[in-house]
C-alpha cells in the first residue's frame, strides 16, 4: 500500500470513530477547538486494526515472532486452548484461541503511535491532553491514566506515564 492509500485509509479510520468537539469550541478545522474522542468501547476503537492473528498480519505484515503455549480450557474439560503473542516493534499482542479455533486477543501492549488510531492519545502526548481528548480518568496518579470505557464489561486502557507523558498503552480485553 503506498502511502497516499495509506493516508486516505487512515483518514477512513478517523472518520468512522465516534469524535465530538468540546462544548463550545471552535472547529478544529477553523483553526481551534480540542478533538474529543468518546471513551466508549476504547479498548476496540484505539488500534488501527483488529487484534488477531490474520488481522495484524494483513496490517502490518509477518510478526517479528510469535510464541505459543496451551493450556486446559476452563470450560470444556477435555479441550485445551492455544495462547499466542504476537510481537511486533512497539506492539505485542496476547491472543488466547479456544477449540473454535477464534482468536480472543486477552492483552495489548503499544509502544508507538504507527498503531494507534489517533496520536493525541498516543506515545509521547501529555496526561493533560489525554484527559482533554478522553475526558477524566477513572483511575489518576502520576504514573498511569486508567480509562475503563465499554458498557458491557471492563476492559481497561491504560496509559502508562513517564514525567508526565504516555510512554505505554496496556488494553485489557475480557475473555471468558
Amino acid at each position: 500500500m503506498n502511502s497516499r492509500s495509506q493516508a486516505a485509509a487512515l483518514l477512513a479510520v478517523l472518520g468512522a470513530c465516534s469524535t465530538e468537539r468540546a462544548p463550545d469550541a471552535p472547529d478544529a478545522a477553523a483553526g481551534g477547538g480540542a478533538l474529543r474522542l468518546d471513551c466508549t468501547d476504547l479498548a476496540e476503537t484505539i488500534l488501527t486494526t483488529d487484534a488477531t492473528r490474520q488481522a495484524l498480519a494483513e496490517t502490518y505484515g509477518a510478526a517479528d515472532s510469535i510464541s505459543a503455549l496451551t493450556e486446559p480450557n476452563r470450560h470444556l474439560p477435555d479441550a485445551t486452548d492455544s495462547l499466542f503473542t504476537v510481537f511486533y516493534p512497539g506492539l505485542t499482542v496476547s491472543i488466547r484461541t479456544p477449540p473454535s479455533a477464534r482468536d480472543l486477543v486477552s492483552g495489548v501492549d503499544v509502544t508507538d503511535n504507527r498503531y494507534l488510531v489517533n496520536e493525541a492519545v498516543g506515545i509521547g502526548a501529555p496526561a493533560e491532553q489525554v484527559i482533554d481528548v478522553l475526558g477524566p480518568p477513572a483511575t489518576l496518579d502520576d504514573a498511569t491514566l486508567v480509562y475503563s470505557c465499554a458498557e458491557a464489561v471492563e476492559q481497561p486502557v491504560t496509559f502508562v506515564l513517564v514525567n508526565g507523558a504516555v510512554a505505554r498503552i496496556e488494553i485489557e480485553y475480557y475473555v471468558d
